[in-house]
């Protein structure tokens, strides 16, 4: 029973940050619990109750799905170009940092003519 609890509030906890982030449309009295604050606790999806990816049915693996499209692929250009200037200013004890170094051998692959897979 604790497992469950502690699994569910940190489910709670991972919509709240999703909210502050603008990706959940949630507010405080959503999250509040307590009887006769006036609200309720938010609709969740119900938690897996597999523990192995043998166990997993097909609706499992379609419900990953739709989570990993809202939480990767619609984040992709996002995460690419935060990646692109974490490497900003890493000279690492080069006179180049590693965005440009980046950029100089992209350039100079696509100037010898390879393909897009090459350079991009």
């Amino acid at each position: 029973m604790f497992r469950a609890k502690l699994q569910r509030a940190l489910y709670v906890l991972a919509w709240v940050v999703a909210a502050a982030r603008g990706e959940a449309p949630l507010s405080s009295s959503d999250l509040s619990c307590e009887a006769g604050s006036g609200g309720a606790a938010p609709e969740l999806p119900p938690l897996p109750t597999w523990t192995t990816l043998e166990e997993a049915t097909k609706a499992d693996y379609d419900a990953m799905g739709v989570e990993y499209s809202a939480h990767v692929d619609a984040k992709l250009p996002e995460t690419l170009i935060a990646m692109l200037r974490a490497q900003a200013g890493a000279k690492l004890g080069q006179p180049v940092d590693l965005l440009e170094h980046g950029l100089q051998t992209a350039t100079r692959a696509e100037r010898g003519g390879e393909s897009d897979e090459v350079c991009y």
